[in-house]
């Protein structure tokens, strides 16, 4: 009797370590798999849902907040630039298959402003990819002192001299609508369409 139990618990031991062995290797092809986040980025752009894109979004650079504002205004360029969303779904499809070929390193060279990017471990092992957003910034430059200059309708500086100049950001690529008031009533307004300034 005494065999047959530890035979009994010796098969129950190695029923369980098949059994972890099976679930931890399906979990690691699930999470070891990059082309997951490019469908849930591609999902959460054509359902231009904000909070499943800021899920699939990050940026290492603290100072970006990835907000429903700026992920409201990245789903408005992609609405209306279809042609570069393409290219990047094209850009983010060839790096998933260099990731799942070579690892990680596929993408330590890249310049793109979207990416793959491992952004840490899911369950203590396995790598959680997201779409790594590489930061923007505004050059701002004004010769008329006093006046306000506007980021989408929104105070955003002061000008403290006839050669003011700023930069602003870190901010989300999108289309933003730069305005200044004057004293004089008078106002300038100009859309720019952000491109990296590394």
């Amino acid at each position: 009797d005494a065999a047959c139990d530890w035979s009994s618990d010796v098969c129950s031991s190695d029923l369980f370590i098949s059994a972890f062995l099976c679930l931890f290797l399906a979990l690691n092809k699930h999470y070891s798999d990059s082309s997951t986040i490019v469908t849930e980025f591609k999902t959460a752009v054509a359902s231009n849902d904000v909070q499943k894109l800021q899920n699939v979004l990050y940026c290492d650079d603290s100072r970006l907040e990835i907000n429903d504002k700026n992920s409201k205004l990245l789903l408005d360029y992609f609405k209306n630039n279809p042609s570069y969303l393409d290219k990047l779904m094209v850009q983010l499809k060839n790096e998933s298959r260099k990731i799942d070929a070579i690892g990680d390193r596929a993408t330590l060279d890249n310049k793109e402003l979207f990416f793959i990017e491992n952004a840490g471990k899911t369950l203590l092992f396995f790598p959680k990819y997201r779409i790594g957003i590489r930061p923007v910034y505004i050059n701002l430059s004004c010769k008329v002192k006093d006046a306000i200059i506007k980021l989408d309708n929104e105070n955003c500086c002061k000008c403290n001299s006839e050669n003011f100049k700023k930069q602003v950001g870190p901010l989300l690529p999108a289309n933003y609508k730069i305005s200044a008031e004057y004293s004089s009533k008078r106002s300038e307004e100009h859309t720019s369409e952000l491109q990296s300034h590394a």
